[in-house]
């Protein structure tokens, strides 16, 4: 205790206000375009490593207009460089080479994240929109 003159005691009265930071790590995630999030989507069907063609028949299945091998491939190229997949050439003899790609654990966690983000803004507007769920 601190003493002021003549020994009388300095009271001392702290206040300590505690200031609560959330600190919660942000990871950056890559900005997906809304049809490299169809692509990525339609190779989450095929489950396996695939190639453009057979995307372009399920994302034309699933969203029912025609789809442009070069867009689904341009889309693909682009998700390799963010690294949400990743591709390797076959080229079997006798026949024409064909690149493969395959959804890397980042590409996954993309789709995780964006269907959560898209099921947060979509909440609650099915009665707006006079919809209902699908």
């Amino acid at each position: 205790m601190l003493r002021q003159g003549a020994g009388q005691p300095i009271r001392v009265h702290l206040r300590l206000t505690l200031l609560v930071v959330d600190c919660r790590i942000m990871t950056a995630r890559p900005t997906l375009q809304h049809f490299e999030l169809h692509v990525l989507l339609a190779m989450l069907r095929e489950k396996e490593e695939t190639y453009s063609v057979p995307l372009v028949l399920t994302l034309e299945k699933r969203i029912g207009r025609p789809v442009a091998q070069a867009a689904v491939f341009i889309a693909l190229r682009r998700l390799e460089r963010k690294g949400l997949v990743v591709s390797r050439l076959d080229e079997p003899e006798g026949g024409r080479p064909r690149r493969y790609f395959k959804l890397t654990r980042q590409g996954l966690a993309a789709l995780k994240a964006h269907r959560i983000e898209h099921a947060r803004l979509w909440q609650g507007l099915d009665r707006l929109l006079g919809t209902r769920k699908v």
